[in-house]
Parts: structure tokens; C-alpha cells; sequence
């Protein structure tokens, strides 16, 4: 699965639009669009999109194939530390 594929899977279930995205990450539609249909960036826009879209850079950038878990999240993102609190939680007061 390409990076632009992944993205464009992320936009859809999240109900947001590629410009939207361009608008969060700072660049122009069009520079969104080329990207998207294959176009390489810059790492700065790379860990931006990622960052916006909060997935991992390395996975999203990457070739691999979407995981029946879900995209791998960064570490530092809010569902990822809402994962952890509530693991722990039921870890601990079940």
C-alpha cells in the first residue's frame, strides 16, 4: 500500500479532505494532491502529514499493508495515551 493510498484511506474515515490537510500541514492543495498521487516531499511536510493525521512516520511512509489493527499511532498521540490510561486502568481495577 503506497503512502499516498494510506493517506487517502486516513481522510476517509476520519471525514476530513485533502484540504483540509493541506490547510493543518501548511502547504498548498495542489502540493497535497502530487503528494498524494505519488510525488515525493520534503521530511518536514512527510512528519507533518504524519503528525497531523497522528499516525507513525515510519509506517505511513512506508510500503507496508493497512494492519487489521489499525494504523500504528505515534507514541505521544492522544489515542495512544488514552490506550495505555485505560489498559492500565482495567489492569488494575478489574
Amino acid at each position: 500500500m503506497t503512502p499516498g493510498e494510506k493517506i487517502r484511506r486516513l481522510l476517509v474515515e476520519s471525514r476530513r479532505s485533502q484540504r483540509w490537510l493541506a490547510g493543518r500541514v501548511r502547504m498548498s492543495a495542489n502540493a497535497m494532491n502530487k503528494i498524494i498521487a505519488g510525488g515525493d516531499t520534503s521530511v518536514q511536510f512527510g512528519i507533518r502529514i504524519s503528525n497531523v493525521l497522528d499516525v507513525s512516520t515510519d509506517w505511513l511512509w512506508s510500503d507496508a499493508d493497512w494492519p487489521e489493527a489499525g494504523p500504528a499511532q505515534s507514541a505521544d498521540s492522544p489515542r495512544q495515551i488514552v490506550k495505555i490510561v485505560t489498559t492500565v486502568t482495567e489492569t488494575y481495577f478489574e
